[in-house]
């Protein structure tokens, strides 16, 4: 139900009345999750006002570093940048002249 509140103010008395509840539990995953959602609740209030996600960019960056990984390091800066042009923005190989 989290998930479908506009207000953050009744998602996060939601989320609260949740989070108090799995405290109350004896399960220490339950006390390990609320405590990291407790770390990171500006973030997910935030959610709420915006519904923007940072996946794309997470995607993009997981991408980049499996570019790096599979060649292990470049000669330049430049070979890796064109690389990443490559994949990323699914560009042609260049000519050689």
């Amino acid at each position: 139900m989290f998930w479908d509140y506009k207000q953050p103010k009744r998602a996060g008395e939601h989320l609260e009345k949740w989070m108090r509840s799995a405290m109350r539990s004896r399960l220490e995953p339950f006390k390990q999750f609320v405590r990291k959602l407790r770390a990171h609740l500006d973030g997910i209030l935030a959610w709420t006002r915006h519904r923007v996600s940072n996946g794309a960019v997470e995607g993009m960056n997981n991408k980049i570093k499996s570019i790096s990984h599979r060649s292990f390091g470049f000669r330049t800066a430049e070979n890796f940048i064109a690389a990443i042009y490559h994949c990323c923005g699914r560009l042609p190989l260049p000519i050689e002249r």
